[in-house]
């Protein structure tokens, strides 16, 4: 095992922690390495995770520890021990152990098959549950996540987890930084603008609210379903003067629901009252997820842009940046409107949606390549046919050029006259004008996605 100072411990299969027996060790956070383990005395093989801090008398774990005693709600873990691990050196290290969670990592759920509006509004409002039962006790998580979510396959469960930067009303702080720990992508506009305004000039930091957590939250709702994330700064903090007014609402990304995609507006908004309270985005989502209407059983799929004149804009900030009028002013309209047509189709062609954007290996603070992210199996996008007559297409009678052909190999692809087609949950015809009908039912055809680079920047 690691000595200390030169990295965390390691406890390799058989190591006693206290009464617990270490089984396998799953991962491993900014502050602390956990594992899977079993109750040693008594002996019980039943699974439980042991989180075990990365630096000796790390004081987060009593708060950690303090936090989550505070909260009883089947969406957070519960600790059922906590004490501390001797290393050889004599040094302690804080460990707790809760129950064990099953389920995958949010984003890597949504990742499996297309997934529907009805059911993120569902999985969402279970997570917006579990922020609710944080908040009434006075905590906060401040670290709102896709890899802090854990999923069960079927998606009927939802347990927020990783409560290690978290804190609650009079706990003491442990760090004088401007801003407190957290993943940047999803920092609230409040925050950027403390750190860019107020903190080479004062020494308090930034004082975290519920607001934070909501905003992180639809950053995660957005980052699920669109495979991106909303804002232009991703990366690292926002630079001085950007907010985050830019970003693209999701509707006009893949095919989600007004309602899912009405609420991921509201969480996403610049002022922080207007995000609501946990407990009132729950009710939004739990009622909205029962609501009739086709539309919330589609799959979340990547939409189609078309050039349009509505598009112009942002082919303009392409091309010139900020200073977009200004330059296309200077440069005469002829040129520039040629510059634009030729941007603007590109946007047209390359603008990622959900499925693109995952495979390109975005992720939680960090990026992955190309065969990094073939081996997760994500949905590949669907492109359009070569020609869209309008509402009510029919099924072809073989595959387009370049559409994925039989045999099929994905769960979801379904072959019909040799191709193969995704079926549009219980969406009924007429279709639209970018689907298609085949007995009785909708499709959209299954394309590979467009080839990525072998890095993406993170």
């Amino acid at each position: 095992m690691s000595a200390p100072g030169f990295g965390p411990p390691v406890l390799p299969p058989g190591t006693r922690v206290g009464p617990w027996r270490v089984v396998a060790r799953i991962g491993q956070g900014a502050y602390g390495t956990v594992y899977r383990v079993e109750r040693h005395e008594p002996k019980d093989p039943s699974p439980f995770a042991l989180k075990l801090a990365n630096h000796p008398q790390d004081p987060r774990f009593e708060r950690e520890v303090e936090l989550l005693g505070r909260i009883h709600h089947s969406g957070v873990p519960r600790v059922q021990d906590a004490g501390w691990w001797k290393h050889p050196s004599e040094l302690l290290f804080p460990y707790f152990v809760m129950e064990w969670v099953e389920g995958v990592p949010l984003y890597e759920w949504g990742a499996q098959r297309p997934v529907t509006s009805r059911e993120v509004m569902k999985v969402l409002a279970q997570v917006a549950r579990a922020l609710e039962a944080t908040h009434v006790v006075g905590g906060l998580h401040r670290d709102i996540k896709g890899d802090n979510v854990l999923v069960q396959a079927e998606g009927t469960t939802a347990v927020l987890t990783d409560f290690g930067a978290g804190t609650f009303r009079g706990a003491r702080p442990l760090t004088w930084q401007a801003l407190p720990p957290g993943t940047s992508e999803y920092r609230s506009p409040e925050a950027n603008r403390f750190y860019w305004r107020w903190s080479p000039h004062s020494s308090a930091p930034y004082e975290a609210g519920q607001a934070d957590d909501l905003y992180a939250l639809g950053v995660m709702a957005y980052r699920l379903v669109t495979g991106t994330y909303p804002s232009s700064h991703v990366g690292g903090e926002a630079s001085e003067g950007e907010d985050d007014s830019g970003w693209v609402p999701p509707q006009d990304r893949v095919t989600v629901c007004p309602e899912l995609a009405a609420l991921i507006r509201q969480l996403l908004s610049v002022e922080p009252m207007a995000r609501g309270s946990a407990r009132e985005v729950a009710e939004t989502l739990e009622h909205a997820a029962r609501k009739e209407g086709r539309g919330c059983d589609r799959p979340i799929l990547a939409r189609v842009p078309r050039t349009s004149p509505g598009r112009w804009p942002v082919a303009l900030r392409i091309v010139f940046g900020r200073n977009s009028r200004r330059m296309a002013a200077a440069m005469g309209i002829p040129l520039v409107l040629g510059m634009v047509w030729v941007v603007a189709n590109r946007v047209g062609e390359r603008e990622p949606g959900r499925e693109e954007a995952v495979r390109s290996g975005e992720d939680d603070g960090g990026a992955v390549g190309l065969g990094d992210a073939e081996e997760l199996g994500q949905v590949p996008a669907s492109k359009p046919a070569l020609a869209r007559p309008g509402i009510g297409l029919e099924m072809p009678k073989g595959p387009f050029p370049g559409q994925h052909r039989a045999p099929c190999k994905a769960r979801y692809e379904e072959e019909i006259h040799g191709g193969c087609w995704v079926l549009l949950g219980k969406m009924k015809p007429p279709c639209g004008d970018d689907s298609y009908e085949w007995k009785g039912a909708c499709y959209l055809a299954s394309y590979p996605p467009e080839r990525q680079p072998n890095s993406v920047k993170p």
